[in-house]
């Protein structure tokens, strides 16, 4: 749980933050975005401001975007998440953290980060893994049973 208290320097914190930061209010509204964000849905902040998920992505991101934001809220704690924006195919490392103003809450600040490729490196790697994995299975069965014939022979 974060109480705000100085606005205008949360404000800034938000403009300033890495990644893709905002602020949206109780009914899912954003009130602040930084650029980064603005440049990710290829948008001016002024087209943001005002706006909601499900105007600004398609229902589907739009419903689970949403659904984590009423989770942190509910539960009144940080949640850290990986989201997938469905439409751009992108995959996020999200922080929601729910904020309040003297325990009354006001909204959530979400900051995410672009994982799409760390994502991709994991999955081949895991394949890579995977591959050595039965290559050594096969390579050792069909070299046993060459070697089983050979050994047999010689006690013989």
């Amino acid at each position: 749980m974060f109480n705000l208290g100085n606005a205008a320097l949360f404000k800034q914190l938000i403009l300033l933050s890495p990644g893709n930061a905002y602020f949206k209010d109780m009914k899912g509204v954003y009130k602040i975005v930084n650029a980064n964000y603005a440049a990710y849905l290829n948008k001016e902040v002024s087209d943001i401001v005002g706006s909601t998920d499900m105007q600004l992505f398609d229902a589907v991101t739009a419903a689970s975007l949403r659904r984590a934001d009423i989770q942190a809220l509910a539960e009144a704690r940080e949640l850290e998440i990986e989201e997938k924006d469905y439409q751009n195919s992108k995959i996020y490392l999200s922080k929601k953290i729910p904020l309040f103003n003297k325990r009354k809450p006001l909204g959530v600040f979400g900051i995410s980060f672009d994982i799409t490729d760390r994502k991709r490196q994991e999955k081949e790697l895991k394949e890579a893994l995977e591959s050595k994995d039965r290559f050594l299975s096969n390579f050792s069965h069909d070299t046993r049973t060459p070697l089983q014939t050979i050994l047999s022979c010689t006690e013989l």
